[in-house]
């Protein structure tokens, strides 16, 4: 089965898999180190673009998500690129995690701009990711963009 290390620290290791597991049960899994195997992953990535069997992602310049068409349907999902808001937040009671109602109908006061900065942080046969940093009003934003793969062969 396709795994993908993660990170290790210190011999403590993470990993990925696709895990098939019933809706109202378990399923154990015995994981064992092995030689690496190639993988039949239909996952793929550029600084641009994430694929797998079902989507495929577009990432603009600006670092918003420009496209997600979906294979399956033979359609475009989205009419917009998704952009990062910002929003004026005044809560009238808890000031420090209350968010009103009011304030979220309210539109943007901006989005998140600046420089782009895109680089893929994942390539791997279960997981692909890209990262996008930037900067505005002050603050850095760095988002990650993932996306699962599935073993060739293996049902949507």
């Amino acid at each position: 089965m396709p795994t993908q290390i993660v990170e290790n620290n210190h011999g403590l290791w993470r990993i990925l898999f696709l895990a098939k597991a019933p809706s109202v049960g378990y399923a154990v899994y015995d994981v064992q180190a092995v030689a690496a195997q190639k993988t039949n992953s239909s996952l793929s990535v550029t600084e641009s673009s994430l694929e797998n069997q079902r989507y495929k992602i577009q990432v603009n310049e600006a670092g918003d998500v420009a496209s997600i068409f979906d294979k399956k349907l033979n359609k475009e999902l989205l009419t917009g690129p998704i952009r990062l808001a910002i929003k004026a937040d005044t809560p009238t009671q808890w000031p420090a995690w209350n968010m009103d109602w009011s304030d979220q109908q309210k539109p943007p006061r901006s989005y998140v701009g600046g420089v782009a900065k895109i680089r893929i942080a994942e390539n791997g046969p279960v997981r692909v990711a890209l990262e996008v940093s930037r900067e505005t009003e002050g603050s850095k934003f760095v988002q990650t963009i993932p996306l699962v793969g599935r073993r060739r062969g293996q049902s949507s």
